[in-house]
């Protein structure tokens, strides 16, 4: 592509999904927001189920923790983020109240101080995954009741070339498959096959 001009940006997903609606992003990849993104294409990567983050050794029972007893504070992802209000509308509909004493924007700040024994969090193997200097001081656990997720997926505005697009999601998948899921799920046996790259090439409308 030498006639290409390649900016990159790192930006929260409802950011990312921002800039694409207001044509300032050609392609990027976010969390699938709750609100409507009919207008952009959506090339589906990565089941993420949510998990609990403790850390490692602990002695708190999860499930215990998620109707709120036990002295290790909850840690929460910012609700300004995509991955946050998903999290916290699922506490709403499970009837779930967790005091809020610690919000934080940075996925590696949050499970930086759940590995120094700080707390817990409601997160997902991928963002786990992105944390790899604390995986030693961290332990998964299965969600307590109703299993729930959300999805990575390429966003790209509707005149996006359709080829281009199929080629950078083929190389994302292959990408995620070898530094996230492999990695992640032999470490955790029991995640797959929620855990997983979601295959194909067609986009989603």
């Amino acid at each position: 592509m030498p006639k290409c001009t390649f900016v990159h940006h790192t930006r929260p997903s409802h950011e990312i999904v921002r800039l694409l609606f207001e044509r300032k992003l050609d392609a990027g990849v976010a969390t699938h927001p709750a609100s409507d993104t009919s207008g952009l294409v959506d090339y589906p990567l990565l089941r993420d189920p949510f998990v609990l983050a403790l850390p490692a050794d602990s002695p708190f029972d999860p499930e215990a923790l998620m109707r709120g007893q036990g002295d290790l504070p909850f840690l929460r992802y910012s609700r300004n983020q995509v991955i946050g209000t998903l999290i916290e509308a699922h506490l709403r509909r499970s009837r779930i109240s967790l005091a809020n004493r610690f919000e934080l924007e940075s996925n590696q700040s949050l499970l930086g101080m759940v590995a120094e024994g700080s707390g817990w969090a409601i997160t997902t193997p991928a963002c786990y995954g992105r944390a790899r200097r604390f995986h030693d001081r961290i332990d998964l656990h299965p969600f307590p009741g109703k299993e729930f997720t959300r999805t990575l997926s390429l966003f790209t505005t509707d005149v996006y070339p359709a080829n281009m697009a199929v080629l950078i999601a083929q190389a994302l998948r292959r990408l995620i498959t070898q530094h996230f899921t492999d990695p992640v799920t032999q470490r955790y046996p029991w995640l797959a096959p929620g855990f997983r790259v979601l295959e194909g090439g067609d986009p989603v409308a």
